[in-house]
């Protein structure tokens, strides 16, 4: 006689390697992570730092290689988004993984704006897909955004996305997952 095994609700996390080509990066939560796993990423520039567009083209070449050999070096554990069967389990704070075509709505031209002045606080545009019945809802701040590819890939409208974010709320009585990206790229 076999025994049945109970599956369990929703996959443990796995390392994640993916090394990634990032057209988003979050600065402010990779920094912070790496500094409890104790990596120092050093900001490009001192205390006015606050989007990457500012950063010379050097700058944010190398600042961008030590973001993504940080997170390819195994230090965040994820569930791939298509392998959550209840997301009601799933915590805020958990990391989610993801490689998926993603529909992006009011996100800023970030190349459009004059450089020499600040994008406007509080500019949040999002993607979102639905999985499994539920819609999975991404913040997208526009000052993240690395790359002239990133930003015509979130004005198009529609994209794959791949790559890392950071649960926030699970609202069950909607089926709404909001996230926050940690790294996207191809």
């Amino acid at each position: 006689m076999l025994k049945s095994v109970a599956s369990p609700i929703n996959p443990r996390p796995h390392k994640y390697r993916r090394r990634l080509d990032s057209f988003y990066l979050n600065v402010p939560r990779l920094i912070r992570q790496a500094r409890i796993d104790g990596v120092d990423i050093p900001l490009p520039r001192n205390g006015d730092f606050s989007e990457l567009r500012l950063l010379s083209h050097d700058q944010l070449m190398d600042f961008r290689e030590r973001l993504e050999a940080y997170v390819a070096g195994g230090a965040f554990s994820a569930v791939r988004i298509n392998r959550v069967v209840d997301w009601t389990r799933v915590p805020p704070g958990r990391h989610v993984s993801m490689a998926h075509d993603f529909t992006a709505e009011e996100i800023p031209d970030v190349f459009a704006w004059p450089k020499r002045r600040p994008l406007p606080n509080g500019e949040v545009g999002h993607a979102c897909r639905e999985i499994g019945g539920w819609r999975i809802w991404l913040d997208i701040e526009p000052r993240w955004i690395v790359s002239n590819s990133g930003a015509l890939m979130f004005l198009d409208g529609i994209g794959r996305l791949t790559g890392l974010a950071t649960v926030k709320n699970v609202v069950s009585r909607d089926s709404i997952v909001y996230a926050s990206p940690l790294i996207l790229g191809l």
